[in-house]
């Protein structure tokens, strides 16, 4: 009788030859079939044990918050908009080039999925973690779910916006100077989107502003808001670790990251059966107070389902979607506007004539804010510099070609293996130098007076997974900064790093914050 020995000694043997050959073989069919389709190789970036060293390099480039800014030098390095990288056992494809991008987000849309989705660990099931294949049923009666939500009688209620920016308002104290106190605007930009996203979303607000107010939360009744946000704050922290692991992010699981997301889903548990007794102790047929009824995503989908995991993932998706991203178009346009005093001046400007100030304020409205050039042109730019997103994937449901990247030229179409992941990289594309002008990493507003991009500008992704979500967005950021330059005249940078930073976590934003204080105008100016 065979050694056990030997005989698990001979299989292994066995297991690595074989997958090997398998390997050599598949190498082979690909490289027939992409030589007969006229492919090119790609240039491919130089690494070390794996790509252990781009992985080291990655995490801290994000630790240290500067990881955009590296993607764009690696960029460079390779000397191409497209190229191949190794990560652990899986080769990747980078690029910054939109022909490439518009092919794989809509031209051939179908043809690709998510692929390693990390964030649905904290997320669950929900509309951005929820795929595509095949015209999934799922996604697309999400999606349909969703349209009512963002409908224009919807996203253009600014009476829902004021009372939030009234409480944002209110915990800016003014001292006898006339100088606020030195605040972080981003801390609480967070807070008024996500009271603004709760409202819009759920029917009723976190009222998370009213916790810093004077006097805020004297019972103490925010611990449990408080432990949440803690807790998403810290996974998010940990989902990132997984996103530069691919398929491999199971390795930074850990108990903490656990207990993280258990606490997030405990308490939108919480929230979601609290909204839904609300619901039930309604009298039927009854009427709003104003006499419309609104749309809210959350009481739609009690009407569709009871269970609770889908709820959870659903409401939690669309929550953080409206918290993050608005949060994130205010932090960097304030950040900017604090370090250009000029631009502060000109927006104030055009604001104030085709609005008023703050005691004489003129009708506002969805229309009227589209309709101020300059504020449109600030959030473009600002959209521009920092995409929400600033870099994002697909992975191949099938073997096929995507229409250039490869050769000595790069204008050879590519072949792309079956699951091979496409990392695409908005943030270094909206600076390519020969696409914005050697001025790329400026912040200059006018240059959008003569401006008409295409697929090189997608700061809310674009296809059949652009975000529905944008009007409500850059309608919610242009509100709150309309208000806040009808009152403030004059903005100081308080922030003494000179070097910025950006912290990657879902959403890109000021890694440091928006350190400020502000000055409040004159009656009448």
């Amino acid at each position: 009788m065979m050694d056990p020995f030997y005989l698990l000694g001979g299989c292994c043997v066995f297991g690595i030859v074989y997958k090997s050959v398998a390997t050599l073989y598949v190498n082979y069919v690909h490289g027939k079939t992409a030589r007969e389709l006229g492919c090119k190789p790609l240039p491919k970036e130089r690494t070390r044990f794996f790509g252990l060293d781009i992985l080291r390099r990655e995490m801290k480039a994000d630790r240290e918050m500067y990881l955009p800014s590296d993607i764009m030098t690696r960029f460079e390095e390779v000397g191409a908009t497209t190229y191949e990288y190794q990560m652990l056992n899986e080769k990747h494809i980078a690029t910054c080039d939109p022909l490439v991008i518009q092919t794989v987000l809509a031209t051939q849309f179908k043809e690709f999925t998510f692929g390693n989705r990390p964030w649905g660990t904290v997320l669950g099931n929900g509309i951005f973690s929820i795929d595509n294949i095949g015209d999934n049923k799922e996604w697309l009666h999400t999606r349909a779910m969703l349209k009512p939500q963002f409908l224009r009688n919807q996203v253009s209620d600014l009476e829902l916006e004021e009372g939030h920016v009234r409480n944002f308002m209110s915990v800016l104290k003014v001292g006898d100077d006339g100088w606020t106190p030195k605040v972080n605007l981003q801390h609480m930009f967070f807070n008024f989107t996500l009271d603004s996203a709760t409202e819009f979303l759920f029917g009723k607000s976190a009222d998370c502003q009213l916790l810093f107010a004077p006097g805020g939360d004297p019972k103490g009744v925010s611990k449990p808001l408080r432990a949440f946000l803690k807790a998403l704050d810290v996974a998010k922290e940990t989902v990132n670790t997984k996103w530069f692991l691919g398929n491999n992010g199971w390795i930074a699981d850990s108990p903490t990251f656990r207990k993280n997301c258990a606490y997030v889903n405990d308490f939108m548990d919480a929230l979601i059966a609290k909204t839904k007794a609300e619901l039930e102790a309604k009298p039927k047929g009854s009427k709003p107070s104003g006499g419309r009824e609104k749309y809210h995503f959350l009481h739609a989908m009690l009407d569709e389902t009871d269970d609770k995991v889908e709820l959870r993932g659903q409401a939690l998706n669309i929550l953080l979607a409206g918290r993050e991203t608005t949060a994130s178009l205010l932090g960097w346009l304030w950040y900017y506007l604090a370090r250009h005093p000029i631009e502060f001046q000109k927006l104030r400007a055009a604001v104030l004539k085709d609005f008023g100030t703050a005691e004489n304020p003129k009708p506002m409205s969805f229309e009227s804010l589209k309709a101020c050039d300059q504020l449109q042109y600030c959030n473009n730019e600002i959209l521009r510099l920092f995409p929400l997103v600033s870099y994002n994937s697909r992975m191949a449901l099938t073997d096929t070609t995507l229409p250039r990247g490869g050769g000595p030229d790069g204008n050879s179409p590519i072949f792309v293996k079956k699951g091979q992941q496409i990392v695409y990289h908005p943030h270094a594309m909206h600076r390519r130098k020969d696409i914005w002008g050697q001025d790329a990493d400026e912040f200059r507003p006018d240059r959008w007076k003569t401006l008409r991009p295409g697929w090189e500008y997608i700061p809310f992704n674009g296809g059949g997974r652009i975000c529905m979500g944008q009007q409500f967005a850059l309608t919610e950021a242009s509100y709150l900064t309309v208000r806040l330059l009808q009152r403030f005249d004059r903005i100081e940078n308080l922030d003494p790093n000179p070097v910025l930073k950006q912290k990657f976590r879902i959403v890109n934003t000021p890694g440091e914050g928006v350190l400020v204080r502000l000055h409040e105008a004159a009656a009448g100016a």
